[in-house]
């Protein structure tokens, strides 16, 4: 443990790197090629282990609770208490993204709620039920993505409303607050996109749904559901992959092309009106 976290990956570069900072070996050394072999053969024999997920895992059985800091270390969190652990912990691996930025735990407390921090002024527009009631239903969404394991059945966040009506703001809170700030919100563009996004992260937030796609309705439905799917190893011709859907998802649409029952039974349906007034949104991220 030289106290610096390196990510390892199958190049090359890599891993020579990694030889000469634990091994002291570079890669014109004879033995170098003798310890590399042995390396691959020692995983290769190593039965496959552990679930892998990302940001958060939910156990319902025994509640555990663990949340990823975008790094090597993982947050067991209890009822009284936050307790640093290393990735791996109980068998629950979190790849890293480097794209996403990393928590640093704050452990003072906020001066207001963590809901009203987050969500303060995104629902003074909203049609049909009261702020409290959006704000009520949102934090339990909110807080499920986070248990999502918990869930047979998950229910898909839908922000409807005109244009200017702060729809893709409320999610880009949330996915500055998941993802860091460099992160923009998911557009519909091809199947394979949608489902690597599904498979990866733990929001899937589908924003301006408003043109048809006749694959859209079918993959929202199935990803409603913790799921799998096997499909061919690229480039073999028996290997296979299973992929494991993990996704919330979520989406906003001025006026959504797509009626399937099963998928609309499933939506938790939030109605804006365009914004009578407007705030810097570099403010609101940054906040």
């Amino acid at each position: 443990d030289t106290g610096r976290p390196i990510q390892i990956t199958p190049r090359s570069e890599q891993l020579e790197v990694l030889m000469d900072t634990f091994f002291g070996l570079n890669g014109s050394e004879k033995e170098y090629s003798y310890v590399v072999r042995a390396i691959a053969s020692h995983i290769r024999d190593m039965p496959p282990y552990g679930q892998i997920t990302a940001l958060s895992y939910y156990d319902p059985e025994t509640q555990m609770f663990l949340m990823h800091t975008g790094r090597k270390d993982v947050l067991n969190v209890t009822k009284s208490s936050i307790i640093q652990v290393t990735n791996g912990y109980n068998g629950i691996i979190f790849p890293w993204n480097l794209s996403n930025s990393s928590i640093s735990p704050n452990y003072e407390s906020l001066d207001r709620s963590w809901d009203e921090e987050l969500f303060e002024g995104c629902f003074d527009n909203l049609l049909d039920i009261t702020a409290n009631q959006a704000k009520a239903i949102i934090k339990v969404w909110f807080l499920t993505v986070l248990m999502r394991e918990g869930l047979v059945s998950r229910p898909i966040l839908a922000c409807f409303g005109q244009p200017g009506a702060g729809k893709s703001m409320l999610f880009r809170r949330i996915y500055t607050l998941m993802y860091g700030k460099e992160r923009s919100l998911n557009a519909v563009t091809k199947e394979d996109d949608f489902d690597y996004a599904v498979v990866s992260d733990p929001l899937v937030v589908l924003d301006n749904v408003d043109t048809a796609h006749k694959w859209l309705p079918d993959k929202l439905a199935i990803s409603a559901a913790p799921s799998e799917w096997t499909k061919r190893k690229l480039f073999t011709d028996t290997d296979t992959v299973t992929l494991r859907r993990q996704a919330m998802i979520a989406l906003t649409a001025h006026a959504p092309k797509f009626g399937r029952e099963d998928v609309t039974d499933r939506l938790l349906l939030l109605t804006f009106e365009r914004l009578q007034y407007f705030q810097s949104e570099t403010h609101i991220l940054d906040r």
